[in-house]
């Protein structure tokens, strides 16, 4: 698996974010905020069906697309890719870095700190 670029990773997003298989007009919905017109939007699923993250098949005049990779699989590998380059995988030092640059509240650390208990009294089990 590879790091996508912005661009298309808004567009597994949009795909992801509906009922497969899905058009490019659906897509192109879900994205309007970028201002894409429909050809732009194409090529975007295009690219992702050569980089193995769609199929695609015609259904009378128009392609449908289904992703062929789980939105939680991607977000795990890029996690763990971004944990890896910019906090050498130290779980300790992203959360220690949102903690001090204040994008982490007092709750969330709360929550934090239940689900590592939770984890914790699983792998202890």
């Amino acid at each position: 698996m590879k790091k996508l670029p912005d661009s298309e990773f808004a567009v597994m997003q949009a795909v992801w974010a509906q009922t497969p298989p899905v058009t490019a007009g659906q897509v192109q919905n879900l994205v309007s905020e970028y201002g894409w017109k429909l050809p732009t939007v194409i090529s975007f699923l295009k690219r992702l069906v050569e980089k193995g993250y769609l199929s695609t098949q015609k259904e009378g005049k128009e392609r449908r697309f289904s992703p062929l990779i789980e939105q939680q699989n991607y977000l795990q590998f890029e996690t763990q890719s971004f944990l890896k380059q910019y906090h050498g995988s130290s779980v300790a030092s992203l959360v220690n870095t949102l903690y001090n640059g204040k994008s982490i509240s007092d709750s969330e650390l709360d929550d934090l700190l239940q689900w590592v208990h939770r984890k914790k009294e699983e792998n202890d089990a």
